[in-house]
């Protein structure tokens, strides 16, 4: 699937996603794509992202490049991002993530 890598362009990101170039409308600071990848951009620790993507109303399913799914030029993509709190010592280790939903649009695609 390639190297997945995430660089800053001005306000937004470039993400790489194999031969997936989206770029990030908000702020995304890891990325997972089928299974967990995860990664620190701009010394944000302790953030996942899923990158998924809607192909029916309503219906967000996770985009897994090369296997079939409508991964085209000006398609809009769906980032689910889980920021998870650090630990402190003497409290609960477990804590929810908190749910963040940006958007993104997909702006080459060779599958």
């Amino acid at each position: 699937m390639g190297v997945n890598q995430i660089e800053t362009v001005g306000s937004n990101q470039i993400i790489n996603v194999g031969s997936v170039q989206v770029e990030t409308i908000g702020l995304v600071r890891a990325l997972t794509v089928g299974v967990a990848y995860q990664t620190t951009v701009g010394g944000i620790m302790n953030t996942s992202v899923a990158l998924m993507q809607s192909s029916q109303i309503g219906l967000h399913k996770s985009l897994r490049v090369g296997l079939g799914y409508d991964v085209k030029v000006g398609n809009n993509v769906t980032f689910t991002v889980g920021k998870r709190k650090r630990m402190i010592p003497g409290r609960p280790r477990f804590t929810p993530p908190v749910s963040i939903w940006s958007s993104a649009v997909v702006r080459q695609g060779w599958c």
